[in-house]
């Protein structure tokens, strides 16, 4: 029995690949007592070096995003989730080699504010009011983990 498929060409192949995520990642905005969200900054041993971001990291597409969200807090922050309140809004990029990455973000309320970071990933932390989340991120970053919040 003849078929009519045809191998993939190198090129094909490549922009199938690209076009969908190649990493998953959930990210946590969480605010303080005080509204303030934090912020950590990626250490000089990490792709990145000094990027400021929310509490984030790659996550099997399979595993439960509650799941996930508790497992990256306790790791890179030390803080524990008393509540998932909603899901804010995603963000997308591109990473140095070329693959699409997509982050979907979680307002998050944890049991205590007292951060102790894994120095591995993240060399310092910030608690940030709303109004000056532009100055450590992107403006489409800064909308969208203040989306839902009051300064």
């Amino acid at each position: 029995m003849k078929t009519n498929f045809k191998p993939l060409t190198k090129a094909k192949r490549r922009l199938i690949l690209n076009t969908r995520p190649r990493n998953l990642l959930v990210g946590a905005v969480i605010p303080n007592e005080k509204g303030k969200i934090l912020l950590l900054k990626r250490s000089e041993e990490v792709c990145l070096p000094g990027k400021w971001e929310v509490p984030s990291g790659v996550v099997d597409p399979n595993l439960d995003i509650s799941i996930a969200l508790k497992e990256i807090l306790n790791i890179s922050t030390g803080l524990e989730i008393n509540k998932i309140e909603s899901r804010l809004g995603d963000t997308k990029e591109v990473s140095i080699r070329g693959f699409n990455k997509i982050q979907y973000n979680y307002l998050v309320y944890c049991k205590d504010s007292e951060v102790v970071l894994d120095k591995s990933i993240y060399s310092d932390y910030s608690w940030v009011t709303i109004s000056h989340l532009d100055k450590y991120l992107t403006t489409t970053e800064a909308l969208i983990f203040s989306s839902g919040l009051i300064d």
